[in-house]
């Protein structure tokens, strides 16, 4: 009887610091969550520009792409004049609507804002950006798109079916040059 009752004491004292390690790692994960909360964003997103977001107050930029400026003009297949920064932010309002966007924080950048790459359920929208034509590949700080962009290109989607200045290079200030005949 004495070996039984010992060996239940061993079996309560191994059960009681087995529980106390689980309170351990539960705290763990639960504070670890809270700390990731800064990690991930969603909502429902304001578009202020082809490649830059509001989502609950929170400037995001999309990582790794680069669309045209919202006054900066681009040539279409028919050689006129258009708004291409503006038909990016268009693209955008157009497929994301009224959807819940979900990004997961990358960085941030110079200016403050959150660079991450934002989802719409499974699909990734910085990638669909550039896919579409409206946005490139921001090699400078990812290579992660580019595949995107060629395709867009060999499809001559978006700004790719005409003539543009690469957004970087345009607030730069280089310019197309437009012959008016």
């Amino acid at each position: 009887m004495a070996r039984i009752n010992l060996r239940l004491i061993v079996c309560i004292n191994y059960l009681y610091k087995v529980s106390k390690l689980i309170v351990f790692f539960l705290l763990f994960v639960l504070i670890s969550n809270f700390s990731l909360g800064d990690e991930l964003i969603f909502g429902k997103a304001y578009i202020t520009d082809g490649d830059t977001i509001k989502i609950n107050g929170k400037k995001i930029r999309l990582h790794g792409i680069d669309t045209p400026e919202i006054e900066q003009y681009c040539l279409n297949q028919k050689k006129e004049q258009y708004l291409c920064g503006k038909s990016a932010k268009d693209f955008l309002k157009k497929f994301i609507k009224n959807k819940e966007i979900k990004c997961l924080k990358n960085d941030i950048d110079r200016y403050g804002r959150i660079v991450a790459t934002c989802y719409i359920g499974e699909k990734d929208l910085n990638g669909l950006i550039v896919e579409n034509g409206w946005g490139l590949a921001y090699r400078r700080y990812s290579k992660k798109y580019i595949s995107n962009e060629k395709s867009a290109e060999k499809e001559a989607l978006g700004i790719w079916s005409g003539k543009f200045i690469k957004p970087w290079e345009w607030r730069k200030g280089k310019r197309l040059k437009i012959n008016v005949n």
